[in-house]
């Protein structure tokens, strides 16, 4: 596993939802995926974070001030539903926020985006 450094600049407002449940398994609580000494439910519980097999989402987080984890457990994908090149937001609280099936031509924007439209702005 390798960690994207990136600090978030967006305040965590835990208890809002972005999406609603219906609207493709968002605002659903993050499975568990055992990592190298850790879970994936260790990284939830301060900021937003996005996690991701794909470098390139890491690196769109990071350029939105939002903290990012590359997970490349073979398990991750299939669990959160990302695909080998796709991105979950995650709520400090351990609910999927937003949800990427694949590559995104401005993902620095749609996760910018996505963070607004939770926090209402």
């Amino acid at each position: 596993m390798q960690q994207c450094a990136a600090s978030s600049a967006v305040p965590p407002q835990v208890g809002r939802r972005a999406l609603s449940p219906a609207q493709d398994a968002n605002a659903t609580r993050a499975p568990h995926i055992a990592l190298e000494g850790e879970s994936t439910l260790d990284l939830f519980g301060r900021e937003f974070v996005v996690l991701s097999p794909s470098e390139a989402w890491c690196d769109a987080a990071k350029g939105a001030s939002i903290a990012a984890r590359r997970i490349d457990a073979p398990a991750f994908a299939q669990a959160y539903g990302t695909g080998t090149e796709g991105a979950v937001l995650v709520r400090p609280d351990g609910f999927i926020a937003w949800r990427a099936r694949g590559r995104r031509d401005d993902g620095e924007g749609e996760l910018s985006s996505a963070v607004s439209a939770i926090l209402g702005r």
